[in-house]
């Protein structure tokens, strides 16, 4: 995890407003320069939103297929037939005497559930609780346990929150043939 401190921001582009050339963009290293995201967690102070609240923010526009009714049925557009006028909250973050990004890595930090279940969909419940899941693996390995098995394994916060105080687990290994909860009485039977 990366934390960054500034007094100034540089900016945040909405990817949508990427041309192609930018969109695909890479430093030196073969990373997209504009590659990283804002998952939308923010803390404000209460003046800082009034303040926001006080000054209108830019709009942003989005071209989307809209459903439309044909006359017999409402169907989906084949093709960009409208506009929808969009504020970003990001677009508020010059305005802020002090900012800290933090940058993660997205399989530990961020499992977004925005999609409906269907096969070959991402970003959905259950790839999140996948990435949950193979989190707390990692977990479990890093402190020097084993799982055998495929099952979803799912730490209690209660019991760690970020892969601390695992030790008793070194050494042992959990049968994960069908979903596992290491709440605190799994921890005490060890």
């Amino acid at each position: 995890m990366l934390c960054a401190r500034t007094t100034r921001t540089s900016g945040i582009v909405e990817y949508c407003e990427l041309d192609e050339e930018r969109l695909n963009m890479q430093d030196d290293a073969g990373k997209l320069k504009f590659g990283a995201a804002n998952i939308c967690n923010h803390y404000f102070s209460v003046d800082f939103l009034q303040n926001v609240a006080n000054n209108p923010m830019p709009y942003h526009i989005a071209k989307k297929k809209i459903p439309c009714f044909d006359g017999e049925k409402t169907a989906a557009s084949p093709d960009v037939n409208g506009v929808k006028m969009e504020h970003f909250i990001f677009d508020c973050f010059d305005r802020a005497k002090n900012l800290t990004l933090w940058e993660v890595t997205r399989e530990d930090e961020f499992g977004p559930v925005k999609n409906a279940e269907a096969p070959n969909a991402t970003d959905t419940a259950s790839s999140a609780r996948k990435m949950l899941s193979d989190l707390h693996r990692r977990w479990i390995e890093k402190a020097g346990g084993k799982i055998d098995g495929d099952g979803l394994v799912e730490i209690d916060p209660l019991v760690s929150y970020g892969g601390e105080g695992l030790q008793q687990l070194k050494g042992k290994t959990i049968d994960a043939h069908e979903n596992v909860d290491i709440n605190e009485a799994f921890m005490k039977s060890l």
